[in-house]
């Protein structure tokens, strides 16, 4: 699962930020995510098991409870994935504002929208390049008005 996925429920960042301070028994993170989310206990236990399987968290056996702890393959992968979108957000081309600090030291404004042709839209003109108007006042003085 992406890194992103994972991080992408709000249960699962708090029960990161709380095996983040240190290793903590899973009756612990259960009884304080109940509190916050009023989720069910099957519903925590749910998100400790994405965190375990997607290397986030670690778990150890302590007689008969199990202790979590925060593993750093799951950050060293969020921390990877972001760098990579820095990247890609740093090279971006096209619409660049003036005092975008992606843009100091690179070349002025380049625009990669693609083209439209010459052809600007009819802005009150005629096809044949006379003015709606003129063809108004040609065709009442047709008509003898």
């Amino acid at each position: 699962m992406h890194p992103f996925e994972v991080m992408a429920e709000p249960i699962r960042r708090r029960i990161v930020e709380i095996v983040a301070v240190g290793e903590h028994p899973s009756t612990v993170i259960i009884d304080a995510i109940r509190q916050e989310f009023t989720v069910t206990s099957a519903a925590v236990s749910h998100h400790l098991r994405v965190l375990r399987e997607n290397g986030w968290v670690d778990v150890r056996h302590d007689e008969n409870q199990r202790l979590y702890v925060l593993s750093e393959s799951g950050i060293r992968s969020l921390s990877r994935d972001v760098k990579r979108l820095r990247r890609l957000w740093k090279n971006r081309l096209g619409w660049r504002l003036p005092g975008d600090p992606a843009t100091a030291g690179m070349l002025p404004y380049i625009h990669t929208e693609p083209s439209r042709g010459t052809r600007r839209g009819l802005r009150g003109k005629h096809p044949d390049g006379f003015t709606v108007a003129t063809h108004r006042r040609r065709d009442a003085l047709r008509r003898g008005a």
